[in-house]
């Protein structure tokens, strides 16, 4: 690595001597005003920074900062303002020293250089190694996998006569293409992209340095991440105890006597999909809202507790306030793919089970749930990849905190891509979470398949 420390373009104390005649004392001085210099253009280039287009990678630069605790301006004063002049090589080392504490090591040498670069000198950093051969490997095995892919389904397509019938008729083509290629364009390749990255140091722009499945051994020690996916477990079994409302709703709204009635309340229930989800959780954050929240309101009216709680504020409810949100857990999907499971049973199996004497309760478990058993497991998987993608509803409200005790996996890898700068982390979190995501939806098909053989 060739490089050249940020005080190369200041002189010896003998260089400095023999040009001016100053004493020591006066060399300290002046070299003094020349480090102050740097330190307040450096200070300066954050202040514009703060008003320019990077304002969002200076927050999050200086957010990374605070989060390792570090004083880097103590940091610099105490390096470079000794008594002697240090040693370019021990200056160099120094400040490594200091940038590679963050993780966005090569983004901050980039920073110091355009800052300095008139002033005291360059900093010249080579770029990280990038092993090449191994580079190209992954790349053609993903090339090599995607064509795979598409030779497989032309095949197929040809074997089937597919691709005649789709070339003779230009209207079904001209369908078709541009749905593919949105596919492609926005779903399968960012999902191909987080594969690929996820054996990178990656910032998601330009600073990528192959690692291998160092990602995913950073996983296995990211303490953070056991306790979120923990916490995942917590909301996943509340989520599937959940569905109960849902059934419950369904099947009453279905047997209700008046078909305008019913047809209203399924109106009603798909009036609430049209609110953004956000202004929902905006609501119940109010409803939590330490002071005067309408909780807190309401239970200090009642006399149930003496000061206002800090609901969202607090490990010990913090995850029971999260869950309650969405009272009386009635999904407005849930309840229309149950009805329709429901319409689909045939009346004379209703009017059977009338004669027998059949009573609702035992309609129900007879009847009705083993008839809309594949509409409940749909349900159930659309629920299970909900809670384990979820991640707006703890960001909005707690940011995955107190503590990191409302932090889930999609959050997690939220902020490592978007606020940590770990883009290569967060795509092998990603691939990770898509792997769970998979044998959870295989073995739930496996299982919906017996039941109907």
């Amino acid at each position: 690595m060739s490089s050249t420390s940020l005080l190369g373009s200041i002189p010896n104390y003998t260089y400095f001597r023999s040009a001016t005649g100053g004493t020591r004392e006066v060399y300290q001085d002046w070299r003094k005003e020349r480090l102050q210099e740097f330190l307040d253009n450096l200070q300066k280039y954050f202040v514009w920074a703060y008003g320019r287009a990077v304002r969002e990678y200076a927050e999050d630069l200086h957010a990374e900062i605070r989060r390792h605790n570090h004083d880097w301006i103590g940091l610099f004063r105490s390096t470079w303002m000794q008594e002697t002049p240090p040693d370019p090589g021990n200056a160099l080392a120094a400040f490594e020293d200091i940038w590679r504490t963050l993780n966005d090591q090569y983004s901050m040498i980039l920073l110091c250089q355009r800052v300095t670069g008139s002033h005291l000198g360059s900093f010249d950093v080579e770029s990280p190694p990038i092993p090449y051969r191994t580079l190209k490997n992954i790349q053609r095995f993903f090339i090599l996998l995607i064509a795979s892919i598409f030779s497989l389904g032309l095949v197929v397509m040809i074997w089937r006569g597919t691709l005649d019938a789709l070339l003779k008729d230009g209207r079904v083509l001209s369908v078709f293409l541009p749905t593919v290629l949105l596919l492609g364009t926005f779903c399968y390749f960012p999902a191909g992209s987080a594969i690929y990255h996820a054996f990178f140091k990656w910032n998601g722009a330009d600073i990528s340095e192959f690692i291998g499945p160092q990602n995913f051994r950073n996983l296995l020690a990211d303490g953070v991440l056991s306790g979120s996916f923990a916490i995942m477990g917590v909301f996943l079994i509340a989520s599937i105890l959940k569905l109960t409302p849902t059934i419950v709703v369904a099947v009453v709204l279905f047997h209700l006597a008046s078909r305008t009635l019913q047809y209203w309340f399924r109106v009603a229930f798909v009036l609430p999909l049209i609110i953004p989800s956000i202004v929902g959780m905006l609501v119940w954050k109010y409803f939590y809202k330490m002071d005067g929240g309408v909780l807190n309101a309401l239970l200090l009216r009642l006399d149930v507790i003496q000061v206002p709680v800090n609901w969202l504020g607090s490990e010990n409810t913090v995850v029971p306030a999260l869950l309650f949100i969405g009272f009386p857990f009635v999904s407005t999907i849930g309840v229309l793919i149950l009805m329709a499971g429901l319409q689909a049973i045939p009346g004379s199996v209703f009017e059977a089970a009338e004669l027998d004497g059949c009573g609702a309760v035992r309609r129900f478990w007879l009847i009705e749930m083993p008839l809309i058993m594949g509409q409940v497991k749909l349900n159930l998987v659309l629920t299970t990849i909900g809670t384990l993608q979820e991640f707006a509803l703890p960001l909005i409200l707690t940011r995955g905190g107190p503590n990191n005790a409302s932090m889930l996996p999609g959050l997690w890898m939220y902020l490592n891509a978007f606020s940590y700068g770990k883009m290569g982390y967060a795509s092998a979190l990603g691939v990770v979470m898509f792997l769970i995501i998979l044998g959870f939806t295989l073995v739930n098909m496996k299982v919906a398949k017996s039941h109907v053989d």
